[in-house]
């Protein structure tokens, strides 16, 4: 093995220790350089797989289709 493979499967190990650690912690907190936070958390609840939204619900949402790649590439605004 050289010292290159060794240093990638060293660096695997140690993601996966992050992984672990992460999933021990059910709630992260990240600042980033710009000041924005962003607190996550493992949800550990079972959801159903397959649900598709109603015309209602998708009507009720306010997306604002992008000109490029329309239907990948929308955000959704609040409803204030």
């Amino acid at each position: 093995m050289t010292d290159s493979q060794a240093l990638f499967q060293l660096s695997e190990a140690r993601k996966l220790a992050i992984f672990v650690d992460r999933l021990m912690y059910p709630q992260v907190v990240s600042v980033a350089q710009t000041g924005l936070q962003v607190t996550a958390y493992l949800d550990r609840r079972l959801y159903p797989c397959g649900l598709k939204p109603t015309p209602d619900q998708v009507a009720s949402l306010r997306l604002q289709r992008h000109e490029t790649l329309p239907e990948w590439n929308y955000p959704i605004k609040p409803q204030l």
